[in-house]
Order: C-alpha cells, then sequence, then structure tokens
C-alpha cells in the first residue's frame, strides 16, 4: 500500500507531562503553506479559503478579515498578559464590536488602570473569574435535574448562566438553591435547543471506528514513550469509540487503533495510527485546500472561530462562552467551548481554528439543524486533551532552527512574584516550573505571577524546544518581605 499522509489540523508541540515544550515538525519536511496566501501584518500570509469561508459567514470583505485576524492576534496575546498582572482582580475578557475591541473585566480602580495603559477597555465588576469559578464549581458538584440544559460563566454579565427547557425554570433555580451557590451570581435562561454529539460523521478527513460509526481526524499528535519510540497519532472525539476499538481511514485501510479516551466528563480520543501513515501539521479546508497551524492559544470570547467538517465545510463564527457544563444523567460534561460556527451530523472530531491557531475538536451542536434559531456548535478544547495523554501536537512552524530565550525577567513586590520570558518566534508555548514542580496554570503563557513566602527563595525556571535543540533559563530569588 502507498505510503498514506494525514491531513489535520495541527498546531505547536507542547509536552504537557514533562513542563518542556516540544515544536515537531513530522520528518523535518517543510511545513504546508497555502499558495497565493494574503499577508496580515503579524500573522504571516492567511489562506484565501479561510478569508472566502469568513466572506460568507462573517459578511466581512478580504480586507475586513484580515483587519480581524490581526487585532484578535493582538488582544490574544494582551488578554493572556493582563490576566497575568491582574491576578485576583481579573473578571474575565471578551471582544466586542466584530472582534476590534477587547475588554477586560477588573475589580478595582488600579485594574482598571492597567487595562487603560493596555489599550483595551476596563470593565469595573463585582466578581473575579476566581469568583466566577468557585461558583461554577459549585453547580459542577451537584445533581442536575433533567431540565436543566447547561451552564457556563458569561463573562460580559459578571454571572454564571444555567440553561433550562423552557418548562423547567423552577427545577434550574431549586438546583441552583442546592448547591450553595450564591444566587445572586447566577442567572437562569429559558432554552430550546439540548446538545447533540455527532458520532456519525465525516470530518476534515473521514475515519471508521468499529462498528460502523464515522467521525473526524482532529489534531495531529505525539506522545513519547520511555525507551520506546514516540507514539504517533491524533486526537478525536471522544464519544467516536471506545478504547481498544480499530480506526480504518477513508480509503478503507486500516488505520490504527483507539489507545485513549475520556467520555462524558470530557469529549477527546486518542488514536494511534500504523507506521504506514504520516502525520501533517495541516487542516482540510474548503475545496481541499491545506491550511497550517502555528500556534494553539486559546481566543477570547468574541473571537471568530472556524472549523473543519465535511459535512458543513469550512465553516465560521464567533466564539460565544468557554467552560461550559452539560449536564448528563451519570456525570457531566465540563469544560467545554460553544461557537456560532454551523456544524452538522459529520463534522465531530474536527479541528477548530482561529487564525493559525489551533483551538479545540468538534463535539456536537446544540439546535436540531445548522441554521435553526440559537443553534451553536461545542468543542472540546485542545489543550485539556493533550494534558490528559502526555502528547503534544505537531507544529508546522520553526522545527529546524533552535529556539532562544532572548530574555527572562522576575520582579518581586509584596508577597508576590512576576515572571516574564521572550523569544523569537512568538507562536512557541511555553511550560513552566516553580521549585521542581510543573505549573499547569502557566502553560501557553510568556508571564507567570503568584505569590511566594517571604524570606524563602522560589526558583522559576522556562524551557523550550523543537527537534533541532532547545533552550532553557531558570532564575533563583528571594520573596520580597511584605
Amino acid at each position: 500500500m502507498d505510503r498514506k499522509q494525514l491531513w489535520f489540523g495541527g498546531a505547536l508541540a507542547a509536552s504537557i507531562t514533562a513542563a518542556v515544550l516540544v515544536v515537531t515538525q513530522p520528518g523535518g519536511s517543510p511545513a504546508p503553506s497555502a499558495p497565493g496566501g494574503i499577508a496580515a501584518a503579524g500573522l504571516g500570509a492567511v489562506d484565501p479559503q479561510m478569508l472566502a469561508a469568513m466572506r460568507r459567514d462573517l459578511h466581512l470583505t478580504d480586507r475586513q478579515a484580515l483587519d480581524r485576524l490581526t487585532k484578535e492576534d493582538a488582544a490574544t496575546g494582551t488578554e493572556q498578559r493582563l490576566r497575568a498582572e491582574l491576578a485576583a482582580g481579573y473578571g474575565g475578557a471578551w471582544l466586542t464590536g466584530g472582534g476590534q475591541q477587547l475588554v477586560v473585566a477588573v475589580t478595582d480602580a488600579a485594574g482598571a488602570a492597567r487595562v487603560r495603559a493596555a489599550g483595551a477597555q476596563p470593565r469595573m465588576v463585582a466578581r473575579s473569574e476566581g469568583t466566577l469559578n468557585a461558583v461554577m464549581a459549585k453547580l459542577d458538584a451537584a445533581p442536575a435535574p433533567p431540565s436543566v440544559i447547561s451552564w457556563h460563566v458569561d463573562v460580559a454579565t459578571n454571572q454564571v448562566l444555567v440553561r433550562a427547557d423552557p418548562r423547567g425554570q423552577a427545577a434550574a433555580r431549586a438546583f441552583v438553591q442546592a448547591s450553595g451557590a450564591d444566587p445572586a451570581a447566577v442567572r437562569v435562561e429559558r432554552f430550546a435547543h439540548r446538545p447533540r454529539d455527532e458520532a456519525e460523521v465525516i470530518g476534515g478527513e473521514r475515519l471508521t471506528v468499529t462498528g460502523g460509526s464515522f467521525c473526524s481526524i482532529g489534531l495531529s499528535v505525539t506522545k513519547e514513550v520511555p525507551v520506546l519510540p514516540d507514539i504517533k497519532g491524533y486526537l478525536t472525539a471522544g464519544h467516536c469509540g471506545p478504547v481498544g476499538a480499530n480506526v480504518i481511514g477513508k480509503d478503507g485501510q486500516a488505520q490504527g487503533k483507539i489507545i485513549g479516551r475520556t467520555f462524558p466528563t470530557s469529549d477527546h480520543a486518542l488514536v494511534q495510527v500504523n507506521a504506514n501513515w504520516t502525520l501533517r501539521a495541516a487542516a482540510r479546508g474548503p475545496g481541499g485546500a491545506l491550511l497550517s497551524v502555528s500556534g494553539a492559544r486559546q481566543a477570547p470570547v468574541g473571537a471568530s472561530i472556524c472549523h473543519s467538517g465535511v459535512t458543513t465545510g469550512w465553516r465560521c463564527g464567533e466564539i460565544l462562552a468557554h467552560n461550559v457544563t452539560l449536564p448528563n444523567a451519570d456525570q457531566s460534561t465540563r469544560g467545554m467551548s460553544t461557537a456560532s460556527a454551523c456544524s452538522e451530523s459529520g463534522d465531530s472530531g474536527g479541528p477548530y481554528l482561529t487564525g493559525r491557531n489551533a483551538q479545540g475538536l468538534h463535539k456536537g451542536r446544540f439546535a436540531p439543524s445548522c441554521g435553526a434559531p440559537g443553534a451553536a456548535s461545542i468543542y472540546q478544547p485542545v489543550l485539556p486533551a493533550l494534558e490528559a495523554y502526555g502528547a503534544r501536537l505537531i507544529f508546522s512552524g520553526s522545527a529546524g532552527t533552535p529556539p532562544v530565550i532572548s530574555s527572562m525577567t522576575c520582579d518581586r513586590f509584596t508577597g508576590r512574584f512576576s515572571c516574564a520570558v521572550a523569544f523569537p518566534p512568538d507562536q512557541l508555548v511555553i511550560s513552566w516550573r516553580r521549585d521542581g514542580t510543573t505549573v499547569t496554570a502557566g502553560r501557553n503563557k510568556k508571564v507567570l505571577s503568584g505569590t511566594c513566602t517571604p524570606g524563602v527563595r522560589t526558583s522559576v525556571r522556562v524551557s523550550v524546544s523543537n527537534t533541532s535543540g532547545s533552550d532553557a533559563k531558570e532564575i533563583n530569588f528571594p520573596c520580597t518581605p511584605r
């Protein structure tokens, strides 16, 4: 059989378990690029097919689409920096005006000044992100009645939004009260649509699971195994099949086996491919075009997003919410994201992208059909899936040139510290260690902040690497007295 190639949404490689960033390009081959790409400041070439989809779904001209992608990329970096700087005063962030304005919620005037200085618009709120996440945790721990459809943090209203059947409002309010969550921090809303998993699907590339169900190939990954060669494969939706199930490729040839799965608490799976398949770090776009991916930074609510699926093609919309919980009879599905991009049966497991940043894997949708009022797609964010399997995404980008950390600084002030790292290229994800322990909350960020104990020394280390080499820096400093 001819050597096969998997064409799916790749992204930058991040080793979650080792806390060392690894960026790879399979076989050392050049990263795929779309011919005739249109340049956008800070983004490189944007594929014409992506622009065509944004014209159709977001009603933008090419210039408007390029402007939006450029501003969204800058806003994502600003939001991540402010999240770290504001610490407990951070209340969430979102984009308004068609992705033109970044709004950052803050709980005090000092935070508002920081936001203005960064070029974003502050919004004074009563509750921090930590407070809202604590409300989410109480709801997550409580048994939900059948009438409750989902709940998530609504950053724009500074509340947790609980969605329930039109006739289930009273039961939803009783659920909130029984959870122990602050009722003032929760809003109950009528919602007519329930999530629908899309297992019998054809995605960016078709895969068939033992038993006859169809799903989409998602994001290509590798996983390090001590002594043995690396495991090569891809992520897809967890509801596509059980661990041990065989997988067949689109041409009917044996492709591999599902070796990891989390469902229904999350919705992701790891497929190990056979040796005769070659992984490519690319997403299948409209008309079969290849769209290379150069990052995996989570975009904020309000950002544009597109996903690949054979049924609906390359469809675009906006991110509606992060950290969405979908209650089930046995175990709730948590940590999902939703978007306004159209989806139909035939898309599960396929990749979601914002610009060139991988966002996640298609799970399902609200509403019975794509054009129904209130229709929304549901996707599994990619970083928790990587962490679950200790895998790293294959990245189309800088393999061939070792990364070099140009600077690392650590500032100390009143029982706190803030460390920052800078290095080219900007697309890389970062992993941090503090006192020898991985700080998972710091992944994908260039700034790590936290508290420290006066009089006690703290060690902070950051490492980045690709197939051509690696670099690391470490700073050991005493905590400033309060």
